[in-house]
C-alpha cells in the first residue's frame, strides 16, 4: 500500500501572480505533486460561501501524491475551518515596490488603490497561516517543494524576523500609498 500524501495550502496577495510560482512547483516533480484550485461556492439561499475540494483531490492524496491547494486568503480560511490541521503557506513578494509593480500592471490608479485595500484585508489574516515565505525568485522552487512537504513542517509554526519585518514594511508601504493617493482610493 502506498503512503498517504499530504495537502498544503499556498496563498498570497490577490492578483500578483502566485499562480506562476505554484505551477512551477509541480513542474519540478509532476509524478509526486498535484496543484488544485478549489471552487468557492455561494449558497443561493443563505449567501454563505463554502470551499469545495473534489473527490479527485482526496483520491490523489490517498494514493500518495502531495496536493498543493492554490486558493485565495478567504479560501484558505474556509479550508482551515474544515481541516484545522492543514498546513498553509503565505507567499510574500520581496518588497512593497515589487507588490506595487505587480498590482499596477495595466491598472488605473483607482483599481490599484482597490487592490491594495484588498491586500490590507489579507494582511489581517496572515497570522492564521503556518508559514510566511518570501518569493525571492525561481531558483528556490525545488527547495520550496521539499520544505512544503517536509516532516519538519508538522512541528513548526510562524515566521522568522525577516518575514515579519517584510510584512510590516509592505503594510506600511500600502498605507502610505493609499494616503498619498486618497483622491483615487474613493473613486
Amino acid at each position: 500500500m502506498e503512503a498517504v500524501g499530504q495537502m498544503r495550502v499556498v496563498s498570497g496577495f490577490s492578483g500578483i501572480g502566485n499562480e506562476e510560482i505554484i505551477s512551477k512547483l509541480v513542474d519540478v516533480k509532476p509524478e509526486k505533486y498535484m496543484v488544485y484550485k478549489p471552487l468557492i461556492h455561494r449558497n443561493a439561499e443563505t449567501g454563505e460561501k463554502n470551499i469545495i475540494l473534489s473527490r479527485k483531490v482526496y483520491k490523489q492524496c490517498f494514493q500518495g501524491k502531495g496536493i498543493i491547494i492554490d486558493t485565495t486568503v478567504q479560501g484558505t480560511m474556509m479550508l482551515r475551518e474544515k481541516h484545522p490541521s492543514i498546513f498553509s503557506f503565505f507567499i510574500l513578494p520581496q518588497s512593497f515596490e515589487e507588490l506595487l509593480n505587480k498590482v499596477c500592471v495595466g491598472e488605473s490608479r483607482a483599481n490599484v488603490c482597490k487592490k491594495l485595500h484588498q491586500c490590507l484585508k489579507e494582511i489581517e489574516c496572515v497570522d492564521q497561516f503556518n508559514y510566511l515565505l518570501i518569493n525571492d525568485g525561481s531558483d528556490y522552487i525545488p527547495n520550496f517543494m521539499d520544505l512544503l512537504f517536509s516532516p519538519v513542517c508538522r512541528k513548526a509554526w510562524g515566521a522568522n524576523e525577516k518575514e515579519k519585518k517584510l510584512l510590516t514594511e509592505i503594510k506600511e508601504g500600502i498605507i502610505r500609498y493609499l494616503e498619498e493617493n486618497e483622491a483615487y482610493a474613493d473613486a
